[in-house]
């Protein structure tokens, strides 16, 4: 049997001898922790459509005319760090000229708390929920910058889209999230529930134009050496093929 593991919890359901592909590195070494075997797991990595480029990101530098654009394109639950995301803006709002656009579901028991959230601290002017959209390519086209403050994250399919975007990522360095940025090549890594680490991530990439655009160009080049659908494909053949011939041998 070959099953697929995209998160670390995924692990109780399945039998020791069954080949496991495993969407990313950081599921593969916590499935090896359960005491599966190093032959048995596979990591492969998602692949996602390319979309292609974003449009160009408008002038800098950021003002209050050309505020950063940042975005959150997850679902709204706790693990997905928005609390965080919004104490960051709330330490910056002073600071730096920012919007802040959450994609995704609004019926969550977790939105409604971030609303009750942006408006406790006085954060309207500075945050958009936008709710659900299948306009993937259109979110891209706005932002400038990707936030992913998680809390555990198997591996960011919304930090895969945005470097196939061209757009570069903030985000925490907990489980795949390491996989898809490349700390202050592609994007940048912070702590876990660190929102003054956040802010100042925030910060350095808000005042630093050309460094947008140069993570951005990276964060491309990460897309096409690890995450075309193509690379997933060819890998995940490689994967059952060598399940196929461990299963002959066995028979």
């Amino acid at each position: 049997m070959i099953a697929t593991a995209h998160s670390t919890n995924a692990w109780v359901r399945f039998k020791h001898d069954h080949q496991i592909i495993a969407v990313s590195n950081a599921v593969r070494h916590f499935l090896l922790t359960k005491g599966f075997e190093q032959e048995n797991v596979t990591a492969i990595h998602l692949g996602v459509p390319d979309l292609g480029l974003a449009a160009a990101p408008a002038p800098g530098p950021i003002a209050l005319a050309r505020p950063l654009m940042l975005g959150m394109l997850a679902r709204l639950e706790p693990v997905k760090g928005h609390d965080l995301a919004l104490k960051a803006i709330n330490i910056l709002r002073h600071v730096l000229p920012v919007r802040l656009t959450f994609i995704g579901p609004t019926d969550t028991e977790w939105a409604r708390k971030m609303k009750a959230l942006t408006n406790e601290m006085g954060l309207m002017d500075h945050v958009i929920f936008q709710g659900e959209t299948a306009d993937i390519k259109g979110v891209f086209d706005r932002l400038d910058v990707m936030l992913a403050p998680s809390r555990r994250e198997a591996l960011s399919l919304s930090l895969i889209e945005a470097a196939a975007s061209g757009r570069p990522s903030i985000g925490t360095n907990v489980g795949g999230i390491p996989e898809v940025v490349e700390d202050d090549i592609s994007g940048i890594l912070v702590p876990a529930e660190d929102p003054e680490a956040l802010a100042a991530a925030i910060l350095k990439i808000g005042r630093d134009d050309a460094m947008r655009l140069r993570m951005g160009r990276a964060a491309r080049e990460v897309f096409e050496g690890r995450f075309t659908p193509e690379r997933m494909i060819t890998e995940t053949e490689r994967a059952y093929d060598r399940a196929i011939r461990q299963w002959q041998e066995r028979r």
